[in-house]
């Protein structure tokens, strides 16, 4: 804290000094990346670059040569050490874990990419999965020259495995992340969609809020079929849970769908405004919707003996009384 001329005192956010604290402190200035990382200074905080042999939050690790846990919110690794001036060895098998802040997820590049080419990448590849270990899902399989696109995770950490055969090798990878706040929900204003929970087909996150509001022109209904529907089983569903409500100048409606149902269910909906919002926190579903013309009736299309049927039926049965014919 400092005192201004005036008498007062200002108590300084870490990261800010200054008699108003409308200074950024850098954090490079005590040199904190070592064996030659470059600093990036951030706010209350700062970033260290590293070279191809040197990993961690100071570059104070040596870069393993096949393998690792790596853990930051940006770094990269190589292999080997120096892709493109050297060749990876015949017969590896190597696995990597990176890891950023539970509340980030990670955007993934790949600089340089040289594998040995072959159908379905069956001999030398990088298999990378959205998660932590190899039964996470795949995410991408590659091999070949051509750098893969970037890749964006659900979750707080990417599972890598590279694996080469007997036969021909190449200059290697490199690959490079960074954190990024994760992103989902939105508005759609299309005639017909797919909505996804983060990862699908892979299991969700946790500790996610979702939102998505679907909004159609008046005179239309909209029809929601939830292809998959797979969450933890709570009783009060009050966990994870897929949350629909429905709102217009007039009307309003919430229902907090059964968190164990698997198969198949359709709903819809009319109203003034015609507009469904859907919430989700830790869910898993795929929903496909589209627009009906209104008297349609969505029941016992399929599935109608469903052990979990029965409970939604309810559900929608309320939901249709007060929204729309069927």
């Amino acid at each position: 804290s400092t005192t201004s001329a005036s008498g007062y005192l200002c108590n300084c956010n870490p990261g800010w000094q200054g008699v108003h604290c409308d200074q950024n402190i850098n954090e490079c200035s005590s040199n904190p990346c070592h064996n030659g990382g470059t600093c990036t200074d951030g706010i209350n905080g700062f970033t260290c670059t590293c070279t191809s042999q040197w990993t961690g939050p100071f570059c104070q690790t040596p870069q393993q040569e096949c393998g690792g846990q790596l853990n930051g919110p940006a770094g990269s690794f190589s292999y080997p050490n120096n892709p493109g001036h050297d060749q990876y060895d015949h017969l590896v098998s190597c696995t990597w874990v990176v890891r950023t802040d539970p509340n980030k997820v990670l955007r993934i590049t790949f600089p340089f990419f040289h594998l040995e080419s072959s159908i379905n990448c069956n001999f030398d590849f990088l298999q990378i999965h959205d998660g932590d270990n190899p039964s996470a899902y795949m995410l991408g399989k590659y091999c070949g020259q051509n750098n893969p696109q970037e890749l964006h995770s659900s979750h707080n950490s990417l599972y890598f495995w590279f694996r080469s055969d007997h036969s021909v090798n190449a200059g290697g990878f490199t690959v490079v992340w960074e954190s990024q706040e994760p992103v989902c929900g939105g508005e759609l204003t299309a005639s017909y969609g797919n909505i996804n929970s983060p990862g699908y087909p892979g299991n969700y996150p946790p500790g996610r809020d979702c939102y998505w509001a679907v909004t159609v022109d008046p005179g239309l209904l909209i029809t929601f079929a939830f292809g998959t529907l797979s969450l933890e089983q709570h009783p009060d569903c009050n966990y994870d849970f897929l949350e629909v409500q429905t709102t217009s100048t007039s009307l309003s409606f919430a229902s907090k769908i059964d968190c164990i149902y698997s198969s198949i269910l359709k709903s819809s909906t009319s109203g003034q405004k015609h507009e469904k919002t859907l919430t989700y926190t830790l869910t898993g579903p795929l929903i496909r919707y589209t627009l009906l013309v209104p008297g349609w009736n969505p029941f016992c299309l399929q599935n109608c003996l469903h052990p979990s049927w029965h409970r939604f039926k309810k559900v929608l049965e309320t939901f249709l009384r007060e929204f729309g014919p069927y």
